[in-house]
């Protein structure tokens, strides 16, 4: 009989004890915010997650994490999306970060974000270093800022080949007939990839005269 009784209780316990783990887990989580809950649930600041985005990215690139960097640049157009005209303030201000790479993404980002008032910050970069200027002649090219073309134009006669093809291709993107006399000179460039950026920019040219974008 107390074996009987042993072997009764014991089946109880069994069947009892996940329902009790179960149950104390369930009150402790209703009882207990973890410290990422309660960041999620205070950060809802458009400006600050911008923000918070923006220093995510610059350590990204700083890691050459570029899971991370690309992560931040899909939630800055996302975030364009619901808040139209927030992010690129915060971006250019980013644009003076003089730490490697930063100004050249944030220009890449700015590029496909295509807010205006990012123009002129980015025409200023085709003032300074090789890297900088190919970064902002491609951004420029995506926004189609015709504002940018005699900036360009110039870039054409620069003394490195990879600013010279990027400034062709860039052209090619604004689609402005008035770069074409410049880029057929530029199909007689000394280095091979400038010719073939300033051949694919006339035919491009030609494209969006025919049939627009």
């Amino acid at each position: 009989m107390g074996k009987q009784w042993f072997m009764l209780t014991l089946w109880v316990l069994l069947l009892i004890t996940p329902w009790a783990f179960s149950q104390t887990h369930s009150q402790a989580d209703s009882l207990v915010t973890t410290p990422a809950t309660t960041a999620s649930a205070e950060n809802t600041d458009p400006e600050m997650i911008i923000l918070t985005s923006i220093d995510k990215m610059n350590r990204a690139i700083q890691e050459q994490n570029d899971p991370m960097r690309n992560k931040m640049y899909f939630e800055f157009r996302l975030m364009e999306q619901s808040h139209p005209g927030l992010v690129a303030p915060h971006l250019i201000r980013n644009l003076s970060n003089d730490l490697p790479g930063i100004p050249e993404y944030t220009a890449f980002v700015l590029g496909w974000i295509e807010d205006k008032r990012a123009i002129e910050p980015l025409r200023a970069m085709l003032n300074t270093t090789d890297s900088k200027k190919i970064a902002a002649a491609r951004a420029l090219g995506f926004m189609r800022a015709k504002e940018a073309l005699p900036n360009l134009l110039q870039l054409l006669e620069d003394p490195s080949a990879r600013v010279r093809g990027d400034a062709a291709y860039s052209l090619g993107l604004l689609g402005d007939e008035s770069a074409n006399a410049a880029l057929k000179k530029a199909t007689q460039d000394a280095d091979e990839l400038v010719r073939y950026f300033a051949e694919e920019a006339l035919k491009r040219i030609a494209d969006y005269q025919k049939f627009g974008w």
